[in-house]
Formats: C-alpha cells, structure tokens, sequence
C-alpha cells in the first residue's frame, strides 16, 4: 500500500499550535505511522492511529494501538557533531531522523532495545552541553 501524508499536531516554543507531516501507511480504517516524528509528542514510529479528513489533509485524530517504541528528540548544539551522533544511535540500535532545521534529530527505540544505556549516554551527553533531549514519547521504563 502506498505511504501518505497526514498532520500531526504539536506546539512550538512559542506555545503556537503547528502542524508536522509524517508518513504513514493505510490499514483497514486506521493508519500506521512511518516515519519518526520530529516535533510532535506522545506519538511514536509503526503507531495505529485514526485520522480525521478535513478539506483533503489527513490529520491526527488518536492513537488505536501503541507500537511499544519510544521517540527522542534532541537538538544539536554543534552540527559536525550529528554523524559521529548518527553511529551511536545506530549501535544502540535506533533508526533516527534528522529535520529540515539542521541541529534537531528524532530517534527511534525499538521495544526489544534496552532504554537504559541510550539514557546514560543521552544524559552525559546533556552534561557536557553537547545537546538537550526530550522524551518526546516514552514506552521504555
């Protein structure tokens, strides 16, 4: 089945309410979410979710069935940091995604991948003020 686009609701820093467009896969009535999400919260990769249509744009409407991943979003402060970045994420397993603004990454935690260690690195990393997190959508204990 083809991917589409649908809206995802989230508020900027401003407290504004935006709009992030992911991609995601029709099943039955329902769509599964395929990309990771960057700004949005609560929200995380291969979710099930129902839509509302309004004017032909897809929007979020609530979750049917959590995948049990975990979503992290940080913000880089030093962008030739981000690949170096990229490798550790992978080792530990997670996919992520870099936003059209350079110095923001999401990353994904699989279920069967253990959260503790990603959480030591992501807090050393914090201390050391070379970035800021937050867990945007936290299934991992």
């Amino acid at each position: 089945m083809l991917d589409s686009k649908l809206i995802l609701p989230y508020k900027d820093d401003e407290g504004i309410l935006r709009g992030e467009a992911v991609l995601a896969t029709k099943e039955g009535s329902y769509y599964r979410i395929k990309s990771i999400p960057v700004h949005a919260s609560k929200i995380a990769l291969y979710d099930l979710i129902d839509i509302r249509k309004r004017e032909g744009v897809l929007y979020f409407h609530k979750i049917i069935e959590s995948s049990g991943r975990s979503v992290i979003q940080m913000i880089v402060f030093k962008d030739r940091q981000i690949k170096a970045i990229g490798k550790d994420l992978e080792q530990f397993g997670c996919m992520w995604r870099r936003s059209d603004d350079k110095h923001l990454i999401a990353f994904d935690v699989p279920k069967h991948v253990p959260y503790r260690p990603i959480k030591d690195w992501l807090d050393q990393g914090e201390r050391e003020q070379r970035w800021g997190y937050r867990e945007a959508c936290l299934s991992h204990e």
